[in-house]
């Protein structure tokens, strides 16, 4: 009987290595994998949990509702003041906070409940000058 080549021997290993850095690359799903497999490949014995910190770039949440707030308000004084077509206002909008006429329609569609409650309180203008002193009405 011949020994076991050695090549073979090796490969089966490579093999023990990729299902290992797999299955723990499953066990720790909220770090990179990238990050796993380097710090699997570092350390002989990985640690059971991986505890990362993300944090937040871009705008917080409390300035896009804001932004949205002000979306409302405009499109209401555009639509019902000025009594302006809506592809117009879309334009106008989008123009104004620097997005794209779609992402200003869905956040209108987001916001549907908040617009009809304007349609339903009428804000005169003197009300949005006061809530927005910084903006020609």
């Amino acid at each position: 009987m011949n020994p076991p080549d050695w090549r073979v021997f090796y490969s089966g290993f490579i093999v023990c290595e990729i299902i290992c850095i797999l299955a723990y690359m499953e066990l720790h799903p909220r770090v990179s994998k990238s990050s796993r497999l380097h710090n699997y490949l570092l350390f002989d014995d990985p640690p059971t949990t991986v505890v990362t910190t993300h944090k937040r770039i871009g705008r917080s949440v409390e300035k896009i509702a804001e932004r949205n707030t002000y979306l409302i308000y405009r499109m209401y004084f555009k639509t019902k003041i000025e009594r302006k077509l809506y592809p117009t206002v879309l334009n106008e909008l989008a123009t104004e906070v620097y997005l794209s006429e779609i992402q200003v329609q869905k956040i209108l569609w987001a916001n549907a409940d908040n617009i009809i409650r304007l349609k339903t309180q009428k804000p005169s203008v003197a009300a949005l000058k006061k809530l927005y002193p910084h903006i020609v009405w």
